[in-house]
């Protein structure tokens, strides 16, 4: 439907693009993992790392370690925090590269997500769906990550040190 909206309906704009996705999500919230929701429904994870990509075929799963770089401490100051995002029961997994640049060295580790839509690519009602926009740094090129999956666990790679920190009110989103 919408496939990364800050590129589709360019005769529309960017605001009523966005506003068509916002009003998406909220008719489908329900039915949209709620941490999949919180996470990346505003882009949470732009301008974060990917750092690493482990795909497990074999038992539908895939593993990615993404930094966001979006947590303000109470100073007001930007926070990285590193997160495991686990897809499991993946039915549908594409890579796509946007612009082919010659030979470049490419590595998906070490990319730049950009932004990303949920909810896009089946209705939420049948299965959870994500698109993910990256930036490989190493050869400036675009490239597009798809996934259909049946659940997702999102944690921070020190999730005592990260909720102690919530907690405290000392790091916000």
């Amino acid at each position: 439907m919408f496939r990364i909206r800050k590129k589709i309906f360019p005769e529309k704009g960017f605001r009523r693009c966005e506003r068509e996705y916002q009003d998406h999500l909220e008719r489908m919230k329900r039915w949209i993992d709620p941490e999949l929701y919180r996470m990346f429904h505003e882009d949470c994870f732009h301008d974060g790392t990917l750092q690493n990509i482990r795909l497990n075929a074999s038992e539908y799963e895939a593993e990615f370690v993404l930094d966001c770089p979006n947590y303000l401490n109470r100073d007001k100051a930007f926070v990285d925090v590193d997160f495991l995002l686990k897809f499991s029961g993946i039915t549908m997994f594409q890579f796509e590269e946007k612009i082919h640049a010659g030979k470049n060295p490419f590595r998906l580790a070490g990319s730049t997500f950009l932004h990303g839509e949920i909810g896009t690519l089946l209705p939420p009602r049948r299965a959870q769906s994500v698109v993910m926009c990256f930036l490989c740094n190493a050869s400036n090129r675009i490239f597009y990550l798809s996934m259909i999956f049946r659940s997702l666990k999102i944690e921070p790679r020190e999730p005592l040190a990260f909720r102690l920190l919530e907690q405290s009110g000392q790091l916000h989103l």
